[in-house]
């Protein structure tokens, strides 16, 4: 029972570190990813647009 008990803690406890990793992750990319869209945005040409 008390195998049961540590093993659930344990499980518990992995998904958190698990969780707050990938948290972290997310938070460090958004710039990355905010960086290239603007980029992208100011290649496109008015004028072919317009076509």
């Amino acid at each position: 029972m008390m195998d049961g008990a540590v093993m659930k803690q344990a499980t518990v406890l992995s998904y958190m570190d698990v969780f707050l990793w990938v948290g972290v992750m997310f938070l460090v990319c958004v710039p990355f990813v905010l960086l290239f869209v603007k980029n992208a945005k100011n290649k496109i040409n008015m004028a072919d647009a317009a076509h």
